[in-house]
């Protein structure tokens, strides 16, 4: 380690005036560094009070190249002489004020001296650990992690039985984020338990209680949240806290029925996460002269590191999976996220190797990085899907395949039935959840122009959970209108709308090298 703390004297008794003389003898390991070289830090910076006099001398059997001795803060380029006698060369210096210290810095000829320096004590053993972690991660991920053989992911026409919108999205991509909070709203509108009123300056929410459908779990708890002793809910400021435990009551049921379809398999995970805390805590006790706070921090890090490690590797790979398998999707905004996640969870551990690279050195800085790394990866791979998590899931993504279709000879070549503007309204919530809209409303607007040709031209109903202008009926105008009102206002303005109602207001020098520290008193 770099630095040791050392209590001298007993701290129940004060020491009576006079003079007082402590002597520290030790032997240090390690301290010339590839050079050959020596550059160690006397006195330490760290002193809370004053040093009258420092004194440093020097006995080797080998004459130094360069000798210089530094005083003054950490980075100061103030030198003091250094004289010799007899073989011995010494430096002093008066007077050093709280802060700053004696520094001495010497090169000798190559070859002149062993190089013992990068003798890193930790290094070893917190490597082996990482090992350890690794086989323990790869034992719980063979037995919890895999998930089971699932159904082949054929052109799904129907969502899966009892899977609302907002369960599709956090089943194909993890999220309970404001889009899901969105796909919830509108399928509550599209089963018939809400309207979705176009307002003067933004949306209002009606409630509606149709006698012949009855709600998953989740819907339930989000349209009660929404409505409690209310019959109508705007979407502005004077709602935010309705609308905010609205979401919560939603994430919380979805929490529930995930259970049924994903497990978690957390165990393993905060095992190993609290095992490297506990190291790391040790590691920056003992690294940081025995700070509690430094080896606090340290397990706090390790914590964060690990959870939000696996945060971004998730986000990363449901945006390559986005990718991949729901085509439809622009390419570059997925690529873009899964680079950027990617990124972050790579650069998330450097902060504590870092840190351990200086204090500690290299070995255990490389080790430090694999623990927390390990532990944001197997984060990721530990949560398994369950045998109908995989069915539904694969159902889902057969569905999202279908819903990213636009041209009419692939719709045929799929098997799909015909698009009527009834079939394709029911599949607009599924579609915003998977963020698959726009082509959507592409095949919604050639539906209802089939239908307004046909024998109920005029009367073909166009979203009827909807009141705003230009869609009272299947006209020319209205038919215009179709993409942009699921795409712009059903959508991105929605979000927009939820958005606002719910935003928060407004050369050489005195340096390290080995030695160092301080002291004050008790």
């Amino acid at each position: 380690f770099r630095s040791l703390r050392v209590y001298l004297g007993d701290p129940a008794r004060y020491v009576p005036r006079g003079r007082h003389v402590y002597a520290l003898r030790y032997r240090v390991e390690g301290a010339v560094r590839p050079g050959p070289e020596l550059l160690w830090n006397v006195t330490g910076n760290d002193w809370a009070f004053p040093v009258e006099l420092a004194e440093v001398s020097l006995a080797t059997p080998v004459t130094p190249t360069t000798l210089a001795a530094y005083v003054g803060a950490y980075g100061s380029r103030e030198r003091v002489p250094v004289q010799e006698e007899g073989g011995v060369y010494r430096a002093r210096v008066r007077n050093l004020a709280p802060g700053t210290g004696l520094t001495l810095h010497a090169r000798f000829p190559p070859g002149s001296l062993p190089e013992t320096a990068g003798g890193d004590p930790a290094g070893l053993p917190l490597l082996a650990l990482a090992a350890g972690l690794l086989a323990f991660y790869l034992l719980a991920w063979n037995r919890l992690g895999r998930d089971p053989r699932g159904p082949p992911r054929i052109p799904r026409f129907h969502p899966p039985e009892g899977v609302s919108a907002p369960l599709a999205r956090l089943l194909v991509f993890g999220a309970k984020d404001d889009r899901t909070f969105l796909a919830g709203v509108l399928d509550l509108a599209r089963r018939g338990h809400l309207l979705l009123d176009r307002i003067p300056g933004g949306y209002r929410l009606v409630r509606r209680e149709p006698e012949h459908e009855a709600l998953p779990p989740e819907l339930t708890a989000l349209a009660g949240a929404l409505f409690q002793n209310r019959r109508a809910v705007s979407l502005d400021r004077q709602e935010a806290g309705r609308l905010r435990s609205a979401r919560a009551a939603l994430q919380n049921a979805l929490a529930l029925r995930e259970r049924a379809y994903r497990k978690a398999n957390g165990t393993p995970f905060w095992a190993g996460t609290l095992l490297v805390a506990l190291v790391l805590a040790l590691l920056a006790y003992y690294a940081g002269a025995g700070s509690f706070g430094l080896a606090a921090f340290a397990a706090l890090c390790a914590v964060f590191t690990a959870v939000f490690g696996q945060v971004a590797l998730a986000r990363a790979a449901l945006a390559l999976e986005a990718y991949r398998r729901v085509p439809g999707l622009g390419p570059l905004g997925p690529l873009l996220g899964a680079a950027f996640s990617l990124l972050a969870f790579l650069t998330l551990p450097l902060p504590a190797a870092l840190v351990t690279f200086f204090l500690v050195g290299p070995p255990a800085a490389l080790a430090v990085y694999l623990l927390l790394a390990l532990n944001g990866l197997f984060g990721y791979l530990l949560p398994a899907y369950t045998p109908e998590g995989v069915r539904t899931r694969n159902h889902l993504l057969g569905l999202a395949r279908y819903l990213a279709v636009t041209d009419e000879a692939e719709l045929r070549r799929i098997g799909a039935p015909e698009d009527t503007p009834a079939h394709l309204e029911a599949l607009f919530p599924y579609a915003v959840a998977l963020g698959l809209e726009a082509p959507l409303a592409r095949r919604l607007t050639r539906a209802l122009a089939r239908a307004e040709e046909g024998e109920d031209a005029g009367r073909a109903p166009v979203l009827t959970w909807y009141r705003g202008p230009g869609l009272a009926r299947a006209d020319a105008a209205s038919l215009a209108r179709v993409p942009t009102l699921l795409t712009r206002d059903l959508t991105r303005g929605l979000l927009a709308a939820y958005h606002r109602a719910v935003a928060p207001g407004s050369g050489g020098s005195s340096r390290g090298g080995v030695g160092g520290g301080g002291g004050g008193g008790w």
